[in-house]
């Protein structure tokens, strides 16, 4: 429903904003709307654990981010883009908590899984990205450089089909969203850091 969308929405931007009293409250509102099993319950629970990573209740963001896991492998598959998603929210809070064998694992299932699906670049780069953080913390240099680089490349093609084809404010919303250069600077490769 359209108070549904709102509230989610809502939601969402005021988690990005770090106004996580309000996002919470958004939030629980538009789960509250919600049939267990549906699109719109995944969804939600998908922001909802987001919500409590950023806002650093990494308890909660385990707790409602395997909620969110379970909902969308029932409804979309345990290799569908959705459940990658859910995995790669999961390994961000597993990472702030300093559990990376169990962040590795589950970027490694991200990755897999967005590999094999078209159209969705940026999720995959993101959790690529976040794999080579991994590995970075875990001592995993070479991985972590390699990682990088497939990251880079990746995003280099997605920026140049933006470049070509994108209208100037689908570039410039592009160019304030990109970030390449925040896991890359502390890797110790100049070169790859000036390309990037």
């Amino acid at each position: 429903t359209l108070r549904f969308q709102a509230l989610n929405n809502l939601g969402y931007v005021f988690s990005a904003l770090k106004e996580f009293p309000e996002a919470k409250t958004r939030l629980l509102q538009a789960q509250a709307l919600t049939a267990d099993g549906s699109p719109e319950r995944a969804l939600v629970l998908m922001n909802l654990a987001a919500m409590y990573s950023w806002s650093g209740e990494f308890a909660q963001a385990e707790e409602v981010g395997q909620e969110a896991l379970r909902a969308v492998a029932a409804l979309y598959g345990e290799t569908s883009r959705t459940a990658a998603a859910a995995r790669t929210n999961l390994a961000v809070t597993a990472m702030s908590r300093g559990e990376l064998l169990k962040a590795d694992r589950l970027l490694v299932q991200s990755t897999a899984a967005l590999s094999q699906e078209s159209g969705d670049e940026e999720a995959f780069v993101f959790a690529m990205r976040a794999l080579a953080l991994v590995a970075q913390k875990r001592g995993q240099h070479e991985r972590a450089m390699e990682l990088s680089r497939r990251a880079l490349a990746l995003e280099k093609k997605h920026l140049e089909r933006i470049l070509a084809f994108g209208s100037e404010a689908q570039r410039l919303a592009y160019r304030n969203q990109a970030s390449p250069y925040d896991q890359l600077a502390n890797l110790g490769d100049a070169t790859l850091l000036a390309d990037a």
